[in-house]
């Protein structure tokens, strides 16, 4: 494809947006882009528009107009149908939930902080509420990303591949003291936060932070909903809320969770009810009529 530098998991996305596609025409009968015509992109489309979301099919679309540019700029016969492609795919928003301050306390309340697995799962819920980091990346935070004297975390984002640093609360930074200190595995790995349990390594990746997340949130007795945003990635959303009600710029939010671009910290906006009742509008500059008399 393009020599872009994607994100690899973007790169698996293409492939599997493109092999799709070319899947399509085969089972046509077509063996060649060239013979390929507008009608039959169409057709293409209409086949999968019913059984993916409305934001897979936007991005479907965006990796096929990606391979027609592509295919134009090596001279390749394919149809001209990137105007086609770039036809906008209005997404629904839904409303993303997210932990409450009262579900994070009762949640910390169930961690035994005795045991070197609650050290260092209390450790990692309390530096996901007070700095946004995805799971992915507290898994992969090493012993040298924390500058105690400063009191900062700097990581290279697993999402963006962007650099992020960021304040390391006091009770936070003590949580974190207390697991590598007197219950962090002796190990030859830089990785902070380790397997409880042989085999002693990192974690391979964000799902067990997860998993451990549920577990506490069901102790809690804190009753879950599809897409209720009670899970790890909803303390992101907690602090988001937070910060917005505190009066924190949004531009200063986007830095923190580490957004490149400002349209996505805009769905932590509602999440803030209380401002968004005040920016409601009262009746008292509506004139009321009935039966053409002006009240």
């Amino acid at each position: 494809m393009h020599s872009r530098d994607f994100h690899k998991n973007t790169k698996w996305d293409f492939a599997w947006a493109v092999r799709r596609y070319l899947y399509f025409f085969e089972q046509m009968g077509f063996r060649r882009m060239a013979d390929v015509t507008m009608k039959h992109v169409r057709q293409f489309i209409v086949a999968a528009a019913p059984e993916m979301t409305d934001g897979s099919l936007h991005n479907l679309l965006c990796y096929i107009r990606q391979f027609h540019i592509f295919l134009q700029e090596n001279g390749e016969a394919a149809p001209d149908c990137i105007e086609l492609l770039s036809y906008p795919i209005p997404r629904k928003a839904r409303i993303k939930g997210y932990i409450t301050d009262d579900e994070l306390v009762r949640i910390m309340a169930q961690i035994n902080t005795k045991t070197a697995m609650g050290k260092r799962d209390a450790a990692i819920i309390s530096l996901g509420a007070t700095t946004g980091l995805r799971a992915v990346d507290i898994v992969h935070l090493r012993l040298g990303d924390i500058d105690w004297r400063k009191g900062e975390v700097r990581i290279s984002q697993s999402k963006t591949s962007e650099s992020l640093s960021l304040p390391l609360v006091h009770e936070t930074g003590e949580l974190i003291k207390d697991y590598i200190l007197n219950a962090r595995p002796a190990s030859a790995y830089g990785e902070i936060f380790l397997r409880a349990r042989a085999p002693i390594c990192p974690l391979a990746d964000g799902v067990p932070v997860g998993d451990m997340f549920d577990q506490y949130v069901k102790k809690a007795g804190i009753e879950r909903k599809p897409y209720d945003g009670k899970t790890f990635h909803g303390l992101r959303r907690h602090l988001a809320k937070n910060l917005i009600v505190s009066g924190v710029p949004v531009t200063t939010i986007a830095q923190i969770l580490g957004h490149q671009s400002m349209e996505s910290v805009k769905q932590y906006l509602s999440l803030d009810g209380q401002n968004l009742k005040e920016c409601a509008l009262d009746f008292s500059a509506i004139p009321l009529a009935r039966e053409g008399v002006v009240m």
